[in-house]
């Protein structure tokens, strides 16, 4: 098994247009991956104009530099489509926190264009069984302030959002939101700054055992240091009730012959079981970048670094997993300075890394997908009667795309 970063868009003399093609460069999207083997990515933002290519489906000029769509990408037969969209969609669509519940998507917050001029503090979901939108309603006093770079975390009935910036300056808030009742509740830690960690954007965070644990992030002049972890413990109420000592600042076991990761932030992140993995980001100079990729075991807390890396040196890309945990993604990103020189060049690369040898069942559908690309357009039925179990006709792509310049104008303006 191959255990080194494998590019699979775009691939070598792909000439697929319309549709299908594959979303323009970005950075500070997001990415998320179902149990249907889909990934979604949705906005992002890219300065180039992408000369000659004003009628094509990769971007709508009219949201310039920003994107506003919905891209889903099937690991199985390996292609891209631009989602038809319907509803409400966010605008501000960079540095958002989404997490994905079953089938649906939820989006808050994020910056448009210029950044931090235009700010949101909305909570929106895509249910991605019909592609529509929604913006949901929360109590108007209670919910967060307009952040960008903030990350979202769910455990049970709650999602938990933390940090961000409104734009000059930072914030260390820990809010939670019921997911029964859409109520937004700020959790007070303690007012020592030892006690709970900096104002910071662009970290990440991740779950366990019903904890919150924040990776890295920084301000636009520092980034915090990765041999400390801070833990947040939702249950950890003191004095009858009252939310006050909850974080706790970890020290953290370094690799034996790499020790810690270097201080960083706008990297990638995904978290499968007790492991966190990361990858590139950006260091305190602005101008540092990383290609490298650890490993943080929570229960442990012990970093790992792997012997694998990222294709180039990369930060704010975006990372998930498949539901197995055998595999990682990492789509998208700014290059690495010392790569691109002076300019503000974006990727475009969708990478997978395999972790674990996967299922003979899984590898035999894949191969059939590869081989039988028609197999796509047969019915359930008679898939079922050839004996494709139903997880592997679940998974194929029957979702519309949008075909015309014309028909995305008009899911734009729903």
């Amino acid at each position: 098994m191959s255990t080194r970063w494998k590019t699979i868009f775009p691939q070598k003399g792909n000439s697929i247009q319309g549709p299908h093609a594959g979303p323009h460069a970005r950075s500070g999207h997001r990415i998320v991956m179902d149990a249907k083997q889909n990934i979604y990515c949705y906005g992002g933002y890219n300065p180039v104009d992408p000369v000659g290519q004003r009628d094509s489906p990769h971007r709508n000029m009219d949201e310039f530099p920003m994107f506003r769509e919905l891209w889903m990408y099937n690991c199985t037969f390996k292609r891209w489509r631009r989602l038809s969209t319907t509803g409400t969609k966010p605008e501000e669509s960079a540095s958002y926190a989404c997490v994905l519940i079953g089938h649906r998507l939820l989006l808050f917050g994020g910056t448009g264009y210029p950044f931090a001029q235009v700010r949101s503090n909305e909570l929106y979901c895509c249910d991605l069984t019909n592609y529509r939108w929604t913006k949901l309603k929360c109590d108007e006093k209670r919910r967060p302030s307009k952040v960008y770079g903030h990350s979202m975390t769910h455990i049970g009935k709650y999602i938990y959002l933390f940090g961000g910036t409104v734009g000059f300056s930072y914030v260390n808030d820990m809010y939670r939101l019921d997911l029964d009742t859409l109520n937004w509740e700020l959790l007070r830690g303690s007012s020592n700054p030892d006690l709970s960690p900096s104002a910071r954007y662009r970290h990440e965070t991740a779950a366990y055992d019903d904890k919150v644990y924040v990776f890295g992030g920084g301000t636009s002049t520092t980034c915090e240091p990765l041999d400390i972890v801070w833990e947040f413990d939702p249950s950890a109420d003191s004095n009858g009730g009252s939310k006050a000592l909850k974080w706790r600042k970890l020290n953290t076991v370094r690799d034996d012959h790499h020790g810690y990761p270097k201080a960083r932030k706008c990297h990638g992140c995904v978290q499968i079981g007790p492991d966190v993995y990361i990858s590139g980001g950006i260091g305190n100079d602005n101008s540092t970048c990383f290609r490298d990729m650890w490993k943080y075991n929570i229960p442990t807390r012990s970093w790992s670094k792997l012997p694998y890396s990222l294709s180039e040196k990369t930060y704010f890309h975006a990372m998930t997993a498949s539901p197995d945990g055998s595999t990682i993604y990492s789509f998208g990103g700014v290059k690495g300075m010392e790569a691109r020189g002076s300019s503000e060049e974006r990727l475009r690369n969708l990478s997978q890394l395999r972790l674990s040898v996967r299922s003979l069942a899984d590898l035999s559908w894949e191969r059939l997908a590869e081989t039988r690309p028609k197999i796509r357009e047969c019915s359930r039925d008679d898939l079922a009667k050839l004996g494709v179990p139903a997880p592997y006709i679940d998974s194929i792509d029957r979702s519309p795309a949008v075909e015309t310049e014309q028909t995305l104008h008009a899911a734009s303006a729903s």
